[in-house]
């Protein structure tokens, strides 16, 4: 879609794999998909939509604007309720019945996510929360490994028999250098060897022509997969959906951000201290407009949805709720973010706790997140009191910081590996771009 120039030249697919449920063994077998010995049965789009609709399935995923796996899903959601057997067209995007079922199946969504390897990490770091994925098989066998070893029950792979999408991961030359082109040729020839399509098969890839493995007797091919994880080593499950021109893609997209995605519930926790005062507040500010102002997020396909809210708690040694933003109306909280004064010292702790309190009344109607922005180090006086209050009402809840200035990496680390959330770089000076891609998270 972005080479409209054609640059890119001499393109070669390395590995394929294709986008699959990860589904626990349990769940599996108590959705009747799954028999014992982890082998699995057909299991269509619309079997996925009813167990969502009657609420036994949740499932992580990335955010179809933000990643290639969740775009790949939401493809292939449509196309198979549509019926399958030919590209989207506009008038499909425009038929409501479609838009109520791909919207039936996106409610489902738990935790939503910018990266679908963050998102395989998320998984086998809190298996009892999460029993269920969508992502690479590559990243589910990827997965299972690490739980096996954790001796945690396995993900089983679940390919929608009415419809999936097969991630292409080509090499290619984008012809700026010709004195390079000799040079990415012999890699070119060395990463599409046989010792190279072994190496990418043994890591759960597929080399073969038609998703097949060139090389399915090999013990380490075999030990990635694995029948017992659901995983097929043929092809024959993999009714490969046809992708729609790059005008329906886009508009494809547009909506599910705006219109068919579970709402995000969001607390910015942003630090208005002392030392944020000048360059620190300005860089805030400039951030909640990347993310939250309608026109500079559409271009990163971020804007908020008619249904999202937005929390601004502006914190120093103490904290309150500011203002709240309903949808698409975020013009009176970036007004407040910039008529906040920088004051005082840092609480985060304190500040986090305000925010648990202003968690939504059913957490199930949106993915929810807080996005914590601090530039030192906090008092500490509060943490054990916030740990215990995240315990009783928080759990499940993720902490995305963004640290710059002389934040304390300690502490935000701390926050990631309790709330299994993340911490963004943002000591670059580059906090608009963070911003966004934090947004990019819920």
């Amino acid at each position: 879609m972005g080479d409209i120039k054609h640059v890119v030249k001499d393109q070669v697919s390395t590995s394929t794999t294709p986008v699959v449920f990860g589904v626990k063994q349990s769940k599996a077998e108590e959705l009747g998909w799954a028999n014992t010995d982890g082998t699995t049965k057909p299991v269509s789009t619309k079997d996925i939509m009813d167990a969502v609709k009657a609420k036994k399935l949740s499932f992580a995923m990335t955010s179809a604007t933000q990643s290639n796996s969740g775009a790949s899903a939401y493809m292939a959601f449509l196309t198979a309720l549509n019926g399958g057997k030919s590209a989207l067209t506009k008038d499909d995007l425009n038929d409501a019945s479609l838009r109520k079922s791909v919207k039936t199946v996106l409610s489902g969504v738990n935790r939503s996510s910018g990266s679908s390897d963050w998102l395989k990490d998320m998984v086998v770091n809190d298996p009892d929360t999460n029993d269920s994925m969508v992502n690479y098989e590559s990243l589910v066998i990827q997965a299972d490994k690490a739980l096996t070893a954790k001796n945690k029950e396995p993900l089983l792979a679940v390919y929608p028999s009415d419809g999936i999408a097969i991630s292409d991961s080509p090499l290619a030359y984008v012809d700026r250098r010709q004195d390079k082109e000799d040079a990415f040729k012999r890699f070119s020839k060395s990463i599409t060897s046989k010792d190279s399509k072994k190496l990418f098969e043994q890591a759960g890839r597929r080399t073969g022509s038609d998703g097949t493995l060139a090389y399915a007797k090999d013990a380490k091919v075999k030990d990635s997969f694995r029948k017992e994880w659901g995983v097929k080593s043929d092809s024959s499950v993999l009714k490969t959906i046809t992708m729609p021109s790059s005008d329906i893609i886009e508009q494809a997209l547009d909506q599910y951000q705006t219109v068919l995605r579970k709402p995000a519930y969001t607390l910015w926790v942003v630090d208005y201290s002392g030392s944020m005062s000048g360059k620190g507040k300005s860089g805030a500010v400039a951030g909640l407009q990347a993310a939250l102002d309608t026109d500079q997020a559409r271009a990163s396909h971020i804007e908020p949805g008619d249904d999202d809210v937005n929390v601004f708690i502006p914190f120093n040694s103490s904290a309150k709720v500011a203002q709240v933003a309903q949808g698409k109306q975020t013009a009176t909280l970036l007004a407040a973010s910039e008529n906040q004064v920088a004051n005082g010292n840092a609480d985060i702790y304190n500040a986090l706790e305000v925010a648990l309190k202003n968690l939504p009344s059913d957490r199930d109607d949106y993915t929810v997140a807080i996005a914590l922005l601090t530039d030192g180090q906090s008092d500490t006086a509060k943490l054990d009191e916030f740990k215990q209050q995240y315990a009783s009402d928080g759990k499940g809840v993720p902490i995305f910081s963004i640290m710059f200035g002389d934040a304390d990496s300690q502490q935000l680390d701390d926050l990631a590996t309790l709330s299994n959330g993340k911490v963004f770089d943002g000591r670059n000076g580059n906090l608009s771009g963070i911003f966004r891609e934090v947004k990019g998270y819920n």
